[in-house]
Parts: C-alpha cells; structure tokens; sequence
C-alpha cells in the first residue's frame, strides 16, 4: 500500500550530475506510481522525460540557471523557454546571489520577470516559476528582501536552496520567516537535505508547500510502512 499523502507535496529530484540516461530513465518509471507532485529532471532528460511521464500525475519540472544562478537574464530564459517547449510543465529558476548581497534588488526582479514573463507568454496550463534564493547565502535581513522580489516578479514559489555545493539546505526556521512576512499568495518549497518523512512533516507544518528533495521514494516508503 502506497499513500498519497506526502508524496503529494514532494518535487522528486533526480539532478545528479553523473546519472546516466539509461539510468534517469528507471527511476522515472519507478516514480510514476507514486504520485509526486513533480518530478525534477535536468534539462538535456526534459523531452525524454516528458514522453514517459506524459498522462501520470506528477508534473515534469527542471532548471535554469542551475545551480549557481550566474547566468545572463537572457540565458535564463531561453533556458526556462525551451524547456517549456520541450514538455516541462515547472521550471526552477536560481536567482544571482551576488545582487542580493550587493542590494541590486532591481535588477534582480527585472531578472526574474524576464523568466517568469517569458513561461507565462507560453500560456501552457499548469506552468509554474519556482526561484531557488539559496538561504545559507542571506542573512534576514536579505531573506526578507528576496522574499519581496520574489513577491513582485510573478513567479508561483519560493525555494530555499539548491542542495548543491555543500551549502546548508532547507532550515525551518527560513520557512517559518517566508510563511509569516509573504503577503500574497506565494508559495514554499523546501529544499536540501530533506530526506526523512519527519523532516518533510516539519517543513509542510512550518509553512511549505513542497518538499524538494532526492529522497522521496524514502520517504514514500517511511510512510507507506506506518500505513501498512
């Protein structure tokens, strides 16, 4: 027996940088029956992908700017774009960091709606902009700011991080701060190092909306244990 229950709230992420095709392909499969709310592929598997999740539940999402968020506006969104295109349904969007530190919060939002314009222009039903921040990166004062511009660009959710490059993933306590200062209808997903059923309980309970990790099938399987 399987429930649906997490698996709902959960982007399965398959990103790692040496899965090979052949390999990324089995654990789509796997992961059909699930019904995660998302699976996250990288953007050269979006067309393969998008052929074997075609009619499942699980929306197909990717990345751009991925994972440094260093890239031209314009890359970004050419990036997001074609991946649309391609059959993606979600895209993740990593924002400049750098301008964050540096309180270049215009061009930051002029960053993110040129990405989130662009999806959006595609009018495909479902798409969603979810900007990956990187919160081990900000201090609060920084966070609430993000959180603003994330606000005003049009984008659907906030992410905590990328789970790359050994930085701190989710922390509650980040969550907890965008859930009580958002002031539209912006959404959370917490991401890295969330790989237990209870941490992913704890995130939904502080305020997220998705739980962003590569250990969902765990996690299922934690739960579809107590259930049995």
């Amino acid at each position: 027996m399987v429930s649906r229950a997490i698996a709902a709230k959960i982007d399965q992420t398959f990103l790692d940088r040496t899965t090979t095709p052949a390999r990324m392909q089995t654990l789509i499969k796997e992961s059909l029956s699930v019904g995660f709310a998302a699976i996250v592929v990288q953007p050269y598997m979006v067309g393969q992908a998008s052929e074997l999740i075609a009619g499942s539940a699980s929306a197909l999402c990717t990345v751009a700017g991925f994972p440094l968020g260093f890239e031209a506006a314009y890359s970004k969104r050419d990036e997001a774009v074609r991946a649309v295109e391609e059959g993606a349904d979600e895209i993740d969007v990593v924002i400049n960091a750098a301008w964050i530190k540096a309180k270049m919060l215009q061009k930051v939002l002029n960053e993110l709606k040129c990405v989130t314009e662009a999806v959006k222009a595609l009018k495909k039903e479902g798409s969603l902009v979810k900007v990956i921040v990187e919160t081990a990166l900000l201090d609060k004062e920084e966070k609430i700011a993000v959180l603003r511009v994330v606000e005003q660009s049009g984008a659907d959710y906030i992410k905590t991080s990328t789970g790359f490059g050994g930085l701190a993933g989710a922390q509650l306590e980040d969550v907890e701060l965008f859930a009580s200062l958002r002031t539209t209808n912006l959404k959370i997903k917490a991401s890295g190092g969330i790989r237990t059923l209870d941490a992913a309980k704890r995130f939904v309970e502080a305020g997220a909306e998705r739980i962003g990790t590569s250990g969902g099938l765990g996690i299922v399987a934690e739960e579809a244990a107590l259930d049995a």
